[in-house]
């Protein structure tokens, strides 16, 4: 059936789903659905959804389940977006949001009835509509302690999948309008090392933070130098006292020229007199009063 091999396509991109507006518009007839109903080859999901057959039952298809249930833009949010954004393992809940005023209620999932969400405010993870990375710290400052959202902060900044600069657009943008949670997601970029917006990567993120609570001088990022010739960038860098300091980060696909590379710059440096010294990402998170003593020892302090 030509109908069917079209809605199959688009429910493989919602998890096998359908609403019932996309299944009648993919319909040639009204009672082209009612036909599928009865040769099970289609079943009702939840009201106004749809699953084919054989679509697998997931977590994310009982979200996308609740995305579609309402001809109103409806995005996952709170504990289920982090989940999406791979911020947060231990949520099951089916959260959601929904402009207001409109409205959506179930016994199935949660849902919030948002003032300002707008399109700009979603996005696509694995075909779910979903509250971009800025929106959902936001809200997460209304379910987390100042401390676990500074946490879900810094890891969303390790992945760099959202950036400082990002955070405070949108804290500037809704916080005019008094909005819930724009309080906590400002304590936490707040309480982030200055300068942090150039950051590239999480352990750079940890090693400014380290320097800082331990009354170290603060670090050069990225600092770009010319060494035998060849151009490089430090990861940390004191120019004055010439210590470059590196972390690595394991990972077990790393080619071997990654790892010539690593030594190449490291013996173009020394050559030019810099001291080089390497940390692992772990050593400022396990152990940081000992990576601390380690860089004022080589900083004469």
């Amino acid at each position: 059936m030509r109908d069917l091999s079209l809605l199959a396509r688009q429910a493989a991109s919602q998890h096998g789903l359908l609403s019932g507006i996309q299944l009648s518009d993919g319909l040639s007839s009204p009672r082209a659905a009612e036909s599928l109903l009865k040769q099970g080859l289609v079943a009702r999901r939840g009201r106004g959804v749809y699953s084919l057959v054989g679509a697998p039952p997931s977590w994310e298809a009982d979200l996308m389940a609740a995305c579609l249930s309402s001809s109103r833009l409806v995005v996952a949010s709170h504990r289920a977006a982090l989940r999406l954004w791979g911020l947060r393992s231990v949520d099951d809940e089916i959260e959601v949001s929904i402009r207001y005023p409109a409205n959506l209620t179930s016994k199935n999932f949660v849902v919030h009835r948002i003032r300002d969400l707008t399109q700009h405010d979603f996005t696509y993870i694995e075909g779910v509509p979903v509250t971009t990375l800025a929106r959902t710290l936001c809200d997460a400052g209304l379910l987390f302690p100042d401390h676990e959202l500074e946490r879900i902060a810094e890891h969303a900044l390790a992945k760099e999948i959202v950036t400082v600069d990002e955070l405070w657009r949108f804290r500037r943008r809704v916080g005019r309008r008094g909005r819930n949670g724009v309080g906590p997601l400002e304590r936490v970029l707040e309480s982030l090392p200055p300068g942090l917006a150039t950051a590239d990567s999480g352990p750079e993120i940890r090693f400014a933070k380290l320097c800082r609570d331990a009354g170290l001088p603060s670090a050069v990022w990225q600092h770009p130098v010319v060494a035998c010739g060849r151009r490089y960038e430090i990861d940390f860098a004191y120019p004055e006292q010439r210590l470059a300091i590196g972390y690595d980060e394991f990972d077990e696909h790393t080619r071997p020229t990654k790892f010539a590379d690593y030594r190449q710059r490291q013996n173009d440096l020394q050559q030019c007199g810099w001291t080089v010294i390497r940390f692992t990402w772990q050593d400022p998170r396990d152990r940081p009063s000992e990576t601390a003593s380690r860089i004022r020892a080589f900083l004469l302090l």
